[in-house]
């Protein structure tokens, strides 16, 4: 194996593409294709650099073979995945006696190196997009060993994000293809009970929103197997996938074809994320998911429906208004990158029944009767708007701000002229004046007619 040879080899091996190693030399692509490929030769400050990029020793190029190391990894590459895979499964030690023998293991090698390798190969993947890596532990063997494919631009690490990601049962008698998430970010945020009911909602939204997951790649839930909490955190995180048991497998090209098409599933999930961080994506989701992104013609649907349902529930003098300041909402970023703040539609049910559902500009004012609510119509208008929320330390989403309105004075609030608009903004800035001041929101009524 001549020097460019090496060099490619051990490239490989650290899962770095022509292009990155370009962009960290700042030298051009087609100078690491010339040397790697012979047609340039390379003088010793070139491979000094190289090598501080790869972190390895120069000498280490220069003087070792390779010749046991090419040979072992060939060993598996030439197979098909159908047999890689079978390999893998055949070679993981199940015993805890077997598992004392890690460092160096031959199935460490075939799972972290040689399966990777075989994938990209098999499936065509473009290494300058993606990053694919295998696990089967760090200091001892794994239960669930794994093998993922990373889109680079949304992340690089099986604790955070979303991913493909080929995962071992803990008895090693199956594999799944499992479109799945990162549980850390969920279980730093939430806790874990939380955490897991959290990632369950983007599996959910995930499932419902992709509309290109084929019929064979839509397992909604998988088993592992697992007793350890690691193991069972790829379980909650799985948005879709297909199972494969290792004694049936199908073939090489059945396997390749299904992680092709998963990936189509993936790229459309890059572009529902549209360009937020990934966790910005899951705020939205989340708030989506929990009814606090709703339309305003949904959003008094379901005001209505929220009221109907404590009604169906309760007397209605049981409710009680809260008085106290509460912490802002999370602003979430929406589909079009915009931020926007959540809204609670129970927040404004609870505004209509503590106004009796009568219009808080005039009482008197008629309306019809709700064939949701059974109770006189009336729609909920925040006093100052949520797009202002910017301005207080305490969230504009309570009962304070929230002002019970007939259809016609919600319309005037919103369409009518400046002298009518400000005569019923008087009037209500003075009846919530000194709720507002308990919510801990402060404002003149000259700084109120502004907004509007």
């Amino acid at each position: 194996m001549d020097l460019g040879q090496k060099i490619k080899w051990l490239r490989e091996e650290k899962r770095i593409s022509e292009r990155e190693l370009s962009s960290a030399l700042k030298w051009p692509v087609s100078k690491i294709d010339r040397i790697e490929s012979g047609m340039d030769n390379i003088t010793l400050d070139e491979l000094n650099d190289i090598c501080d990029v790869l972190a390895i020793d120069p000498m280490t190029v220069i003087t070792t073979s390779f010749n046991a190391g090419t040979v072992e990894q060939s060993h598996v590459v030439k197979m098909g995945l159908k047999e890689a895979f079978e390999l893998a499964a055949k070679k993981y030690p199940l015993t805890d006696e077997e598992r004392k023998h890690f460092a160096g293991s031959e199935v460490g090698k075939i799972i972290n190196k040689q399966l990777p390798v075989l994938i990209e190969q098999k499936a065509n993947i473009d290494l300058n997009n993606y990053l694919i890596t295998g696990s089967v532990g760090k200091g001892q063997f794994a239960e669930i060993p794994w093998i993922s494919v990373f889109r680079r631009s949304i992340t690089e690490s099986a604790t955070k994000g979303i991913y493909i990601v080929y995962l071992f049962t803990a008895d090693l008698k199956g594999v799944y293809l499992s479109l799945n998430q990162g549980f850390t970010y969920f279980k730093d945020k939430y806790g874990t009970r939380v955490g897991r009911q959290e990632i369950k909602k983007v599996a959910h939204y995930l499932r419902h929103h992709c509309k290109t997951i084929p019929q064979d790649l839509s397992l909604k839930e998988i088993e592992l197997k697992a007793e350890k909490m690691l193991g069972k955190g790829y379980i909650p995180g799985h948005i879709t996938g297909k199972y494969y048991e290792i004694d049936h497998l199908p073939s090489s090209e059945v396997l390749a074809n299904d992680l092709r098409n998963l990936m189509t599933v993936y790229e459309e999930v890059i572009g529902l994320i549209n360009g937020r961080k990934v966790e910005e994506f899951y705020d939205y989701v989340l708030a989506v998911e929990d009814d606090l992104l709703l339309a305003d013609e949904a959003y008094n649907e379901g005001v209505e429906e929220s009221v109907a349902e404590y009604i169906a529930d309760h007397q209605l003098t049981e409710i009680a208004y809260n008085p106290a300041p509460q912490e802002k909402k999370e602003v979430v970023k929406n589909n079009a990158n915009r931020k926007v703040y959540p809204r609670d539609k129970n927040v404004a049910s609870n505004a209509l029944i503590l106004a009796n559902f009568e219009c808080e500009v005039n009482p008197n004012h008629a309306s019809f009767t709700s064939k949701t609510t059974h109770r006189k119509y009336m729609e909920s208008h925040h006093l100052i708007p949520l797009e202002y929320h910017e301005q207080f330390e305490y969230s504009l989403d309570v009962e304070a701000n929230v002002v019970s309105l007939c259809s016609h004075c919600h319309n005037c609030m919103h369409y009518g002229i400046k002298r009518e608009r400000e005569e019923m903004i008087e009037k209500l800035y003075a009846q919530r004046q000194k709720s507002l001041q308990s919510a801990r929101i402060s404002i003149t009524v000259d700084d109120l007619k502004k907004m509007y």
